[in-house]
């Protein structure tokens, strides 16, 4: 079964609320910004969860910095983005990747029971706050992208 008519909705809810500043940024693959509004669940299992431009030789995109920094404890922020460093299942939600890891055949009853309790909230409520709370790392993480975006167009001569 796939997720993906379950993911639609909550892609366009997070664009209502905040926007998408990290599509498809050139060929490299970004983090979905939804891993960073709403409730986020990881996979039991085999996983590892690891931010690893540095390990590949890449420079980490500003505008992800600025993700990660609204997410991650400090400690996880360092060694995630600055050393590559995997993280379990646990250790993603100690760090602040996931707010939850389940084993793999109840990742869509937990990820409809998470959906069902938002549905509780008083939506313009809900709107109005996520956004006065994320406002700052929202900004920051929109002046990451586009400063990338500048250093991209200027090492391309545009």
């Amino acid at each position: 079964m796939s997720l993906q008519p379950q993911i639609a909705p909550a892609n366009a809810l997070f664009d209502s609320v905040v926007g998408n500043p990290a599509a498809h940024q050139g060929s490299h693959q970004y983090i979905n910004p939804n891993a960073f509004s709403l409730p986020n669940l990881g996979v039991n299992g085999p996983y590892r969860v690891v931010a690893n431009e540095v390990a590949i030789g890449m420079t980490m995109p500003k505008g992800i910095v600025e993700l990660c920094r609204m997410r991650l404890t400090p400690s996880a922020f360092t060694r995630s983005l600055s050393l590559a460093a995997p993280f379990s299942g646990a250790e993603a939600v100690a760090a602040g990747f996931f707010d939850d890891v389940v084993d793999e055949a109840h990742v869509l009853e937990h990820a409809t029971s998470s959906a069902h309790e938002l549905t509780k909230l008083h939506r313009d409520s809900f709107i109005a706050t996520k956004r006065r709370v994320r406002a700052e790392g929202i900004a920051a993480v929109r002046r990451g992208f586009e400063a990338d975006s500048r250093e991209r167009a200027m090492m391309l001569g545009a």
